[in-house]
């Protein structure tokens, strides 16, 4: 008699079996595919958005947020859409529509609430300020990147579940990194996972490539080349300044190769450490407020 083959599960099948799976408020995923239209007006995406008041509350408090450093007040969502622009207001959507999600607890990893929060703050305010070391044009694309590059540990968490001590000794054994291990255990790892979420949620290809390839930036396209790098660096300096670490830690390898295609040098950003946790922490305070909203 043959044994069974037994094959790994699908991305598919857990995501079907996952009791809660992280989605973008219904007025969030129609501004995200009303943006994509350059004929769209500011005042269709305006009522979009003001069908849902706590995601447009938290769009007004991210535009008048040091983030933008506006020079005049944004008053209403009309004017959101007229000063920043439509690529903007969709990026606002983004974030403003994950913050619920990301304070969650994640239990696979070992995070309390608000600590997965803190982690993907810290990796958005950090691959926004090293796309402006690079001078690369795509900073505040590169915030919603890294704000939702681990979005895939609120569905891995819950295959992973109780197994975490044992990935962690299999990977501290073996030499692997944590992602390696998660592939090893689960099949896939938690960046997976997150190309998944956000494709489904018809968000930008750049991001979705920063989400999918964040641990291995050498395997992205030389298209996002750039934000995948930027992601990848902020996330090194996330785990080196310990914030919002999980049972998995430091458990990542760090690719120095992002930093010379981003032609930043290892001694200029090791000395801006300071400066990133510095506009981390004053970030930080806002994005907790907006969560709870």
């Amino acid at each position: 008699m043959h044994n069974p083959v037994t094959t790994a599960p699908s991305i598919e099948s857990i995501l079907a079996r996952c009791p809660e799976i992280p989605s973008l408020p219904v007025a969030a995923t129609r501004v995200v595919e009303l943006t994509l239209n350059s004929d769209v007006g500011a005042n269709e995406i305006a009522q979009v958005l003001g069908q849902d008041p706590a995601l447009a509350a938290r769009v007004l408090r991210l535009a008048n947020s040091a983030f933008y450093g506006m020079n005049r007040q944004v008053a209403t969502l009309k004017d959101a859409v007229v000063v920043l622009g439509l690529k903007t207001v969709r990026e606002l959507a983004i974030v403003a529509g994950a913050l619920p999600w990301l304070k969650k607890p994640v239990k696979g990893y070992a995070l309390e609430p608000g600590a997965l929060l803190a982690h993907s703050t810290s990796l958005a305010v950090g691959a926004q300020n090293i796309a402006r070391m690079a001078r690369l044009k795509i900073a505040d694309q590169a915030y919603v990147a890294g704000l939702m590059a681990d979005i895939g540990k609120l569905v891995m968490s819950q295959s992973i579940d109780d197994r975490l001590a044992e990935m962690v000794t299999l990977g501290l054994e073996a030499g692997m990194t944590f992602d390696e291990v998660e592939r090893r255990v689960v099949g896939f790892d938690h960046s997976q996972i997150g190309e998944s979420l956000t494709h489904s949620w018809s968000l930008p290809d750049p991001i979705v490539a920063a989400v999918r390839f964040h641990h291995a930036p050498q395997e992205a396209t030389e298209e996002h080349q750039s934000i995948v790098d930027c992601v990848h660096v902020a996330d090194y300096l996330a785990m080196v300044c310990g914030f919002g670490l999980g049972g998995d830690g430091l458990s990542y390898a760090f690719d120095e190769g992002a930093l010379m295609r981003l032609g930043i040098s290892a001694d200029t950003i090791d000395s801006a450490v300071d400066e990133f946790v510095i506009a981390f922490e004053a970030q930080e305070s806002i994005i907790k407020e907006l969560s709870q909203a």
